[in-house]
Parts: C-alpha cells; structure tokens; sequence
C-alpha cells in the first residue's frame, strides 16, 4: 500500500525574502510535528508578489534566493521531510527567470525543479516558461507539479495522468480584488476538483492568504481526492498547515478509475 502524510500550508506572503523564509521555516517545522512526509507551500513563497508596474525580477538575488533555499534544505534534512516551494530561479547560462517550484528532499538536496508553463501575461515580461513535465518519487508514490494559471489548461494533468503520477501538487499565488474574490474562489475550486475527478489524481494546492485576512483569497489550499472531493480545506485566513493521510491505491479504487484504461 502506497500511503504517505502530506502537509499544505499557507501565510501571509510578503515581498520581502527575509520575512517569507521565517515564515516558511515555521510551517516546515509545523508539518515536522505532523510528522508529514512532504510539505507543499505557495507559488512564489520565498520571493513574495512580482510586481509588474515597477521593477519586476530586477530586485531578485539569485545568490540570495539560493542559500535561503540551502536554509530551507537544512530544515527539511533535520526533520527528514521534503519541501515543495515556489520561487523565482535564475538561469546563469541564458541570464533568464523562471516562476518555479523547488521540491527540496529529505537530505537537503533539489530532487526535482519544476517551470511554471503557462505564463500570464502580467508574468511574460519577467519569466520564461517552462516545457517539461517533470516527476518524482517518494515512498514509492510518484508526483507531479503545477503552478497557478496552469490550471486552465487539461492537458497539463492529463500529462501526468499518463506518467502515472499519484499526486499532483499545485503551487497558488492567487488574491485580490476582494469584491471578486468569492466568485473566483468558486471557479478555481471547481477547475482543481475536475483536473482531480477527470484523471482520478489527488491534488494538493497551497495558497497565499493575501492582506484582507483571507476575505481575498482566490483559491483555497486543500488537498482533493481522485474522485475529485475536499478532503480537507484551510480557513483563508488562518496562518498555518493542514495534513491528510493519503492512500495512492484509491486511484485505482473509486468509480474514476476506469478512465486510466484510457
């Protein structure tokens, strides 16, 4: 039986790295507690919001975000977890940003990096998109990544439904407008728990709160089952983690199953 804990977590994000990172390590050694397995944490965690009228990626340090992420990496080692968290990578070769999501492993090492494919338009001044659906293992279940706006695009989880992945975890930065959000938040729940249902995958998301105490948040973080319901779901509002036990087998043992024959 292919069981694992998984953790998701979620906090005000800010756009200063300093702050985020104490933010992360307190959620990575929350889910230690939880004695989860992995650990999920937003798109752009580390980095905080780009912001497109100003200055974009030009404030990044890549040397900054790399030993904050070495930082991240410790932690996990200690507690012997992996950490999944988004943040902007940069390519010294071809001097380009990725918006990308890390999996940091249980020794501390980068088991897996993941682009983000589908840029917004906000984001394709400052990123390149990625073009690769890469997995990786843990305890025997296999995994996949997402980020954000990828959502809108089947093909990506259908992808990844033919790799055999168990388990997808899709990284949010998705808040504002707060006279939209509950709208939003009802149309982007529904996305996730379809991209779940129509390949029988679970899911995990794991969401900014954003600064209106939650009231903004466009998506919830939660974790989703292949029959595409909410195990279980944060308050928007409420700094911290939430865990679900995870049986990988029920993909094959729920009334989805039979579109794996496809």
């Amino acid at each position: 039986m292919n069981r694992i804990k998984i953790a998701t977590g979620q906090f005000v994000m800010q756009n200063n790295l300093q702050m985020n990172k104490k933010s992360i390590l307190k959620l990575v050694q929350a889910a230690i507690k939880q004695k989860a397995r992995l650990l999920l944490l937003p798109e752009c965690a580390l980095i905080g919001r780009i912001d497109d009228q100003l200055t974009g990626t030009k404030n990044f340090n890549h040397q900054e975000i790399d030993d904050s992420l070495l930082e991240i990496g410790n932690a996990a080692k200690l507690g012997k977890i992996f950490v999944a968290v988004g943040t902007a990578m940069y390519n010294i070769k071809n001097k380009k940003w990725t918006n990308s999501l890390v999996i940091l492993n249980d020794k501390g090492k980068r088991q897996c990096v993941y682009h983000k494919m589908a840029l917004t338009r906000g984001e394709e001044p400052h990123f390149v998109a990625g073009t690769k659906h890469p997995t990786f293992k843990i305890d025997g279940v296999l995994f996949g990544c997402q980020i954000c706006f990828d959502v809108r695009f089947p093909d990506n989880y259908r992808t990844y439904f033919k790799k055999g992945v168990h388990i997808v975890l899709h990284a949010y930065l998705q808040t504002g407008l707060v006279e939209i959000a509950a709208q939003r938040r009802s149309l982007i729940t529904a996305f996730q728990r379809v991209r779940s249902s129509e390949n029988a995958i679970y899911s995990v998301t794991s969401n900014d709160i954003g600064s209106n105490k939650g009231k903004d948040q466009w998506i919830p973080t939660m974790i989703i089952n292949p029959r595409g319901e909410i195990m279980v779901e944060s308050d928007p509002g409420k700094t911290g983690i939430i865990t679900a036990n995870i049986n990988a087998d029920d993909i094959c043992k729920n009334i989805e199953a039979d579109i794996r024959k496809y």
